[in-house]
């Protein structure tokens, strides 16, 4: 039976293949018929500031995982794949407590991933491989309750009583979906969350190698929504109900993009060597609202540090870019130095851009140290490109 329903799956995979091979790119109307301007110049990222994490040789950051929050009053999460659990530190660096254990029962976490404040009492923590996002009481840290959820989960974003999430949920062919988390905390057994609105956008089924880009994320702005997804150079402005208002292309200036080009010539088959997809163009990887109802938007341009090596680690560059509030401007890729090359990871709060970091400290026994540093933007510098 399962084998049936497997080739039953695959055969219609196949069959949508074909039908979008049919149609050209021009006829998707996804991708501009003519480059945009290229920008001059972006925002300027100022560093205004270094927090040192307070590490010990028992607690420290072992493996942080590819995001991290900052909710509204300053706090850090920092979700640890070493040890399944997420470490939570004060506003100047001290660790305040480790929020859930590997493992799969209630509170624990297999895989730990997105993690973000859901209103201001609820840290919803995503362990991606028991698909369930866990709620967590703040500041206790005590497990109050968890969804199930269906695809793979890459984005939570708070709107009011909701989180937004953004997934790759093939069942159900949808990338967006919301839910209640004080759901969470009424019901014995686990809901399951699962896509609700906006198709899986054509080009993953054009390109098949895009699926290392699978990544949705989501913005909730007044009575719409912003979506934008992994190794696209879109994004789309939305109703609550998936009805899509526009399509926004972002203009380049310093990170790779995504040229029609490399699509056709790295992706039209399956997935290829990381060495090759990985460098081949920028990932969309996060949104947010500013406090002038401008949109940040964050890139990165990653690559394999040394394709040589197996298992060589995965580094790269960040770029932050600006949507005005009307989202008619955009003023691009505006780039957050780190010191050495690093998976850049990165999140937003109160119009601060936050990276996390590590760097090795010098001496005889060389340990590792946790560093956030906060940046401003400055926009004094902008070359602002009409998207109209």
């Amino acid at each position: 039976m399962l084998m049936r329903e497997a080739n039953c799956y695959i055969l219609t995979i196949l069959l949508t293949l074909i039908a979008m091979a049919a149609c050209s790119d021009a006829d998707r109307g996804t991708l501009p018929d003519t480059p945009l301007r290229l920008a001059t110049a972006g925002p300027v990222l100022v560093l205004a500031d270094t927090i040192i994490l307070q590490e010990s040789d028992s607690i420290y950051v072992g493996s942080p995982g590819t995001n991290f929050a900052v909710d509204t009053r300053g706090t850090i999460y920092i979700p640890d794949r070493s040890i399944d659990a997420v470490l939570q530190f004060s506003p100047s660096g001290l660790l305040d407590r480790v929020i859930g254990r590997k493992g799969s029962g209630p509170g624990e976490l297999r895989g730990v991933g997105a993690t973000i404040e859901a209103g201001q009492s609820l840290l919803a923590v995503r362990g991606h491989r028991n698909l369930r996002v866990s709620f967590s009481a703040i500041p206790s840290g005590s497990f109050v309750g968890s969804f199930r959820y269906r695809g793979y989960l890459s984005a939570l974003a708070e709107r009011q009583e909701e989180v937004w999430f953004g997934t790759m949920d093939l069942d159900s062919g949808k990338m967006f979906g919301w839910f209640n988390p004080l759901e969470a905390t009424r019901r014995e057994e686990s809901p399951w969350l699962e896509g609700k609105i906006i198709d899986i956008p054509v080009e993953y089924s054009t390109f098949p190698g895009l699926d290392i880009y699978g990544l949705a994320n989501v913005l909730p702005i007044g009575d719409s929504l912003l979506v934008g997804f992994g190794g696209l150079n879109y994004v789309l402005l939305t109703t609550p109900s998936g009805t899509i208002l526009d399509t926004i292309h972002l203009p380049v200036w310093k990170r790779r993009g995504v040229p029609i080009e490399t699509l056709r010539r790295v992706f039209r088959a399956p997935s290829g060597p990381p060495s090759e997809t990985f460098s081949a163009i920028s990932s969309l990887a996060g949104l947010w609202a500013a406090s002038d109802g401008s949109v940040f938007v964050y890139h990165r341009d990653l690559a394999i540090s040394d394709p040589s090596v197996r298992n060589s680690p995965t580094v790269g560059r960040a770029y932050i870019s600006i949507l005005s509030p009307d989202l008619t401007r955009a003023c691009v890729d505006g780039e957050i130095v780190f010191p050495e090359p690093t998976y850049p990871v990165i999140d937003v709060q109160h119009d601060t851009v936050y990276a996390l970091d590590q760097t090795i400290l010098p001496g005889t026994s060389p340990r590792t140290q946790t560093v956030v540093r906060k940046y401003v933007v400055d926009e004094s510098s902008c070359d602002w490109v009409d998207l109209r």
